[in-house]
């Protein structure tokens, strides 16, 4: 699932001392230890020709992350997918187990009491551990991603009183994918790709406890080419869309808050290829929610 992808690849970039747990750019002081325990779940549909295509996935996330040094962060996210499932007219495909591991560096390069505003650059980095296994119709199959995963990240930022504020932009290279096909034999592959972000945040402090947390995101794959294990060949056309967010916040102290939200993308259409023939799915849309907690020790 592309959604579910992204989010894990959307760690929190993580203002000084007095930063406290639902500040949009949270960064503790020196020697802080902090996590988040988060639960997805996502449904995508299209249409392809007269074939109705529904998606749905569900995930247990958790991170943590290290202030090892003022302004420099370290974190690790690793996350539990209990099945996806994927319809394509009256066939169902379906997928479970762990995802890669991801690996997070984060460094605060500008903070606003000096400079007026908060400056991050962050690096990720997933590695291809899993083993990745394609479904079938009668085989289950592994979310394991089956390629190295890198992604560089920045966000600017401001908080004035009771409102915070942040634009960001992030970019992920897939490296060259290695999956075993449903058959058992040969491999399916797929070239390297690109994924492209940048949007805004807003939030609003409503009172010590209660915030409500707003973003619009613009996303961007690259065209994407890959090959099964009998040698069927599809390409896939760049394609956009926006994704609008909605998040309620509940503070129960500086060090520890309760979300819950949703995700909605406009609609949108994907192009390509298989083999010789055209390939077009219309009407794509992706609707995802989310509950965490978010704490410091």
């Amino acid at each position: 699932m592309k959604k579910l992808l992204l989010l894990i690849f959307s760690l929190p970039i993580i203002s000084n001392a007095q930063s406290v747990v639902r500040d949009l750019q949270y960064f503790p002081e020196e020697g802080s230890i902090w996590g988040r325990t988060s639960y997805s779940t996502e449904e995508e549909e299209s249409i392809s020709g007269t074939t109705d295509i529904t998606a749905e996935a569900s995930s247990l996330s958790q991170d943590l992350y290290y202030i090892f040094q003022r302004g420099h962060a370290v974190g690790i996210s690793f996350s539990y997918i209990p099945e996806t499932k994927l319809d394509v007219g009256s066939d169902s495909y379906k997928s479970d187990g762990l995802a890669n591991p991801v690996f997070q560096f984060t460094k605060r390069m500008k903070y606003q009491d000096e400079y007026g505003y908060n400056l991050d650059l962050t690096a990720v980095y997933s590695p291809d551990l899993l083993e990745a296994k394609d479904s079938s119709t009668t085989k289950d199959g592994t979310v394991a991603s089956g390629r190295n995963v890198f992604a560089f990240s920045a966000e600017l930022g401001k908080k004035e009183g009771m409102r915070q504020y942040s634009l960001f932009a992030a970019f992920t290279y897939n490296g060259e994918k290695e999956e075993e096909p449903s058959s058992g034999s040969g491999k399916n592959t797929a070239e390297s790709s690109t994924v492209l972000r940048f949007g805004g945040i807003y939030q609003w402090d409503i009172n010590y406890n209660f915030s409500i947390r707003g973003s619009l995101t613009y996303i961007r794959y690259g065209d994407s080419e890959s090959e099964d294990d009998s040698s069927n060949k599809t390409k896939v056309d760049s394609y956009s869309y926006l994704d609008f967010g909605l998040q309620g916040i509940y503070a129960v102290n500086n060090d520890l808050m309760l979300t819950a939200g949703f995700t909605q993308s406009s609609s949108y259409e994907i192009e390509g290829t298989y083999n010789t023939s055209d390939i077009l799915y219309e009407d794509v849309s992706d609707f995802s929610t989310t509950i965490s907690a978010v704490y410091k020790f």
